[in-house]
């Protein structure tokens, strides 16, 4: 929805340093709405001054374009760096890892704890806490960026609750179920990525957002030190009291979190984290460093094996201890070799097999006793016994109540709000039409339509004088919008002709051989399907003892249907010499606006090329990308390829022109109706 320049001040008594130009891109300024958050997230980062949150200079708008002004990073995102990685079998160390999640911790501590100036908080909630949102620059630095959907008590664009923003694979359980939210939230997101970063897998993956949320809401969660014996017992520990789903378990701050980090470091940090800058540099081969510079990775022992094909990805291997002491800060899981486990009370004797007199029972185990008993001994077998009666009460109990605790979990409901562009549009709900309280027809736009996650429905919006339309949608957040663009029943119809449907390609003589764009067709007549509009074609026809004869063919509304290539007589030895005669001649008989732009030659100098599209377009130049419409961009005299696409709607079209020095050459194209302007 928006686009980012490398810019700087064009008033030179501003610092000129790079900055980063976030603009919205013109299809979404007449959204007021989005605009308004786009604002939103300007003033909430503009009040954020910390050293690892990038810096926001300005937000402002020129000529109705909408823009912020940001710190330039040198640097890389998570998401990047991770990416590397897993490509190159890297790692970053476990004290790098500390550092990384200790400096974010320190930022969302700092935005959580802001106020105005009158001291009233603002309650902001990053709520996107991602690795795309994290980088680490070339100076050692960690930055939190992009506050676009952040949650702030004075924010313009009030979020309700029930509504869901944010990446599913990273959502807090409270995300996921449309609560209110707090700093913890965050904080459970960026346990989420500190956890994949120190095991090397995604926490939750999945096919489809629900069932990335329901395993967010009852997945079990490794400790990554059971994944890796590489990762440190009392790390793991405190990442996993961020992943607690009850939010009352977790670090009550992020300042908390970033406190135990940084003890952590001081105790066990190998300081690498001092180098963070350079394993950037070499993860992403900038200024001279290579990915070579880095150790290969090797992953430790592990109680799990990874399996792609199971629901559940982590399977416990067959063969690894069942049992490992209760582990918590600086206690080690056994064999995991981070320090010795604390020693167990002594055992007691060695029990022995004895038969009961008089009996004809089978021997049981009693233990022998010596003269003296302790106390604690006594004491512990009474708790042995109520612990074996409650185990028994358990494993007869009717299986009616088992089966109730296994189905106790059930996902919440969902709300959905159906709307449309332009608006009193009927409404169909999995073929049932959608009535009012009133008992009549319920119209767009129609809110809170109750249904369930993981439901699948199928809704049709429809209205006289316009095409309906019906969508397929799975309910995934607990509030979800279904929204739809209608057209009228006359622009429905000019939007199914966006190609031509049919073009037959002859020759004179007859049969002979077609290519277009090189790719051969076999003989005249040729017969293309369905060419899209504004594609270019080069179509040549060759036949022995005939000179080769071309034709440029761009696709639109008005373009021929049929095409016949006229072929001169003429002998293979004198070709070059009898096309080049061949072409003059064409030249000559042909209406100047028929041919190629390809064949016009021009003097040498500087001209212009203005493009407009309806509603809008990204422009590129010979291949180059020079800006959106409406553009005017200085070109050298000759012949110029325009292309224009319209991203929203994934159509592109291109264009041959030819450009004289001092000349200003008009190119516009319609989206809407599908034709050149």
């Amino acid at each position: 929805m928006a686009e980012i320049y490398k810019a700087r001040y064009a008033d030179a008594s501003m610092p000129q340093v790079d900055i980063a130009l976030k603009r919205i891109l013109p299809s979404y300024t007449e959204d007021e709405g989005f605009v308004t958050m786009f604002k939103d997230e300007g003033n909430i980062a503009l009040r954020l001054k910390h050293p690892n949150i990038v810096n926001i200079y300005e937000v402002g708008e020129v000529n109705n374009d909408w823009y912020i002004a940001m710190e330039f990073i040198y640097g890389s995102d998570l998401r990047v760096l991770g990416d590397a990685c897993e490509k190159y079998k890297k790692r970053f160390t476990n004290t790098q890892i500390a550092r990384i999640v200790c400096e974010t911790a320190k930022a969302l501590d700092y935005a959580h704890a802001c106020t105005d100036a009158n001291g009233t908080p603002l309650n902001i909630v990053h709520r996107d806490c991602t690795p795309h949102n994290i980088m680490v620059s070339h100076d050692n630095t960690i930055k939190l960026m992009d506050f676009g959907i952040a949650k702030a008590a004075s924010r313009a664009t009030k979020t309700r609750v029930g509504t869901v923003k944010g990446k599913s694979s990273y959502m807090s359980p409270e995300q996921a179920r449309g609560k209110q939210l707090d700093g913890r939230s965050d904080m459970f997101t960026l346990g989420t990525v500190a956890w994949e970063m120190l095991t090397g897998y995604r926490l939750f993956k999945a096919s489809s957002d629900f069932e990335i949320l329901s395993k967010v809401l009852k997945q079990q969660i490794i400790h990554p030190s059971d994944l890796d014996s590489n990762v440190p017992r009392d790390l793991g520990d405190i990442i996993m009291k961020t992943l607690e789903r009850d939010r009352d378990m977790r670090y009550s701050t992020c300042g908390g979190l970033a406190d135990a980090l940084e003890q952590w470091i001081a105790i066990n940090g190998d300081g690498s984290d001092s180098r963070l800058g350079e394993t950037c540099m070499a993860l992403t081969n900038k200024k001279g460093h290579t990915i070579a510079e880095l150790p290969d990775y090797t992953r430790g022992q592990s109680l799990y094996r990874y399996d792609e094909d199971r629901d559940e990805k982590f399977v416990p291997i067959s063969d690894a201890p069942r049992q490992t002491l209760p582990h918590s800060p600086g206690m080690a899981a056994p064999g995991m070799g981070a320090q010795p486990a604390a020693e167990l009370p002594p055992a007691a004797a060695p029990a022995t097999m004895m038969q009961q007199p008089g009996y004809g029972l089978p021997p049981v185990m009693t233990p022998a006793m010596p003269q003296r008993v302790p106390v604690i001994y006594v004491l512990a077998y009474i708790v042995l016994g109520i612990v074996s009666a409650l185990l028994i009460a358990y494993v007869v109990w009717p299986k009616e109540k088992t089966e109730a605790k296994e189905v106790a979990f059930e996902l919440p409901e969902a709300r959905l709000n159906f709307k449309a562009q332009p608006g009193a549009m009927k409404i169909i709900v999995n073929g049932k039409e959608l009535l009012s309280e009133s008992g009549e027809y319920a119209k767009t736009p129609y809110y809170s339509y109750k249904s369930r996650i993981g439901d699948k429905v199928t809704v049709t919006f429809e209205n006289t004088g316009f095409a309906p339309v019906t969508v397929e949608r799975d309910v995934v957040f607990p509030q979800q919008d279904i929204e739809v663009t209608m057209l009228t029943t006359e622009e429905a119809a000019l939007a199914q002709l966006t190609s031509v449907p049919k073009i037959v390609i002859d020759s004179d003589p007859e049969g002979a051989k077609i290519k277009v764009n090189g790719e051969s067709k076999g003989k005249a007549p040729v017969t293309l399907e369905n060419v899209d509009f504004g594609r270019e074609l080069r179509i040549e026809a060759s036949l022995d003892d005939h000179l080769n004869a071309t034709e440029t063919y761009i696709a639109s509304r008005d373009s021929k249907r049929e095409l016949k290539l006229t072929l001169e007589e003429g002998t293979q030895k004198t070709a070059h010499q009898a096309a080049s005669e061949h072409k003059s001649k064409t030249v000559a008989k042909k209406d100047v606006s028929k041919k190629s732009p390809s064949a016009a030659k021009v003097a040498s100098g500087v001209g212009k090329i203005s493009v407009k599209a309806k509603p809008w377009g990204v422009v590129s130049i010979d291949g180059s990308r020079v800006g959106n419409t409406p553009k005017t961009q200085e070109v050298k005299s000759g012949t110029h390829k325009v292309e224009i696409h319209l991203p929203n709607k994934n159509l592109r079209v291109n264009k041959s022109v030819v450009v004289k020095p001092n000349q200003t050459v008009n190119v516009g194209y319609d989206f809407n109706a599908g034709k050149w302007m």
